[in-house]
This record gives structure tokens, C-alpha cells and sequence, in this order.
């Protein structure tokens, strides 16, 4: 996996030395999964930016350190998936310019600051799948979003503040959450949308199903509609 170089940080408030060069990682990929961390010490990853790629699912994080990232400026992938993180806090990805892809399903997250996007700017694939969310706010900083993944949430409307910018956005996927109401002009924005998939929600009204020339696949099956208006015709 490496050459030999004397290298050390904190995890899980113990003392690991780990002998690797960081430029003979294999693909720039780090795996620290199935490792029970639960802390991870600010400067852990000071020396790991030539990483592209950090996997730390199945782990036990509750909370992630502001700035915990900085270093990690060549970072596109971040897993984070399968641990116990309930918030994530503005400035927590400060400095992941590059990055491109972010899991954070299975986890018990009840917020995500409003700003937290704000320092992710070539995100394109965010998956959420399995949290606590109840909205949408933070995916106002999100305009390069192509896929969004938010199944399984406790998301009840949706907003056109928060959707207003995405209009990069391809693919968006909120089933299993309680949606029970759309505002208008929500998907005024969403000029590239393809797959939109909205079943097993709690909708009753049509009224604001309007979608882009794009749109492939409109899926607002097992929801609680009693009548269609006549801007279905649009989809």
C-alpha cells in the first residue's frame, strides 16, 4: 500500500502511527472504515493533501470538527456514511474546492447550516438517504448539484427558495419522506431535470407538477392525490 515514511495523528483520542507516503497510496484513496473511530483530532489529515478520495463509513462520528478537512484540498470523494452524525456545521468542509462527490446516508442528521454548501463549489452528487432532515434550505448553495439523493427524510414541503438555484440538477430523489405540500414555482429552475421521484410522500394536490422539456421520468406514485389538475398536462 506504501513507502515507508514516519507518519502520525489522532484518532479516536489514540496514538496510531501509521508508516505511509501519501503519494504512493494507491489511486489517492484512503480507507479508515470499520475502525469504531469516534473522534478525529483536528490536524489528523494536516499532511494528507494529495488524498482524492477518504472513506470513513461504519465509523461511530457524532460530530465533525470545523475545518476537520482544510488540508485536503485535491479531496472529490467523501464518505461519511453509516456513523452517528446528528449536525453539520458551517465551515465544516472549508477548503474541499474539489470536491465532487458526498455520502452522508445513514446517519441521524437532524440540520444542515444553511452555508454549508457555500464551500463546496464543483459538489455535483450529494446523497442524503436515511436522516432525520425535515428541509431543503441548505441546497440554496448548491448550484452545480447534477444528483441529489434525500429518500427517506422527514421532509414536508418543498420550497422554491431552496430549489431556485439548482439548475444543474438532473436527478432528485425524495421518496419515503412526508411531503405534503409543493410551493409554487418550485421546478421554474430545474431546466436540466430528468428523473424526479417523489412516490410514497403525502401530496394531495398536482396543482404545481410543472417540469422541464427534459424530464424522462416524473414518479409521484403511493402519494394521497384525489384529483388532477390540468397542469399535469404539462409534464
Amino acid at each position: 500500500l506504501c513507502e515507508i515514511q514516519s507518519e502520525k495523528f489522532l484518532i479516536s483520542n489514540i496514538s496510531v502511527n501509521r508508516n505511509f507516503n501519501i503519494h504512493h497510496l494507491t489511486n489517492h484513496t484512503l480507507f479508515l472504515s470499520l475502525m469504531d473511530i469516534s473522534d478525529i483530532e483536528f490536524k489528523a489529515f494536516e499532511q494528507l493533501n494529495n488524498v482524492r478520495s477518504l472513506y470513513l463509513e461504519y465509523n461511530n462520528l457524532k460530530y465533525l470538527k470545523r475545518g476537520l478537512f482544510m488540508n485536503m484540498s485535491n479531496l472529490v470523494l467523501l464518505e461519511l456514511s453509516d456513523n452517528l452524525i446528528q449536525k453539520i456545521e458551517n465551515f465544516t468542509f472549508f477548503g474541499l474546492n474539489r470536491l465532487q462527490t458526498l455520502y452522508i446516508r445513514r446517519n441521524y442528521l437532524i440540520e444542515i447550516e444553511f452555508d454549508v454548501l457555500r464551500f463546496l463549489p464543483l459538489l455535483n452528487d450529494l446523497r442524503l438517504s436515511i436522516n432525520l432532515l425535515n428541509n431543503t434550505d441548505f441546497l440554496f448553495n448548491g448550484p452545480n448539484l447534477r444528483i441529489l439523493a434525500l429518500p427517506n427524510n422527514n421532509i414536508s414541503k418543498l420550497t422554491s427558495f431552496s430549489f431556485s438555484r439548482l439548475r444543474n440538477l438532473r436527478t432528485a430523489n425524495l421518496v419515503y419522506n412526508k411531503i405534503s405540500f409543493i410551493e409554487p414555482n418550485v421546478f421554474n429552475s430545474l431546466l436540466m431535470l430528468e428523473n424526479f421521484n417523489i412516490n410514497n410522500n403525502e401530496l394531495e394536490n398536482s396543482c404545481y407538477f410543472s417540469s422541464s422539456r427534459n424530464l424522462n421520468m416524473y414518479n409521484f406514485n403511493f402519494n394521497k392525490l384525489k384529483k388532477l389538475n390540468e397542469t399535469i398536462i404539462n409534464l
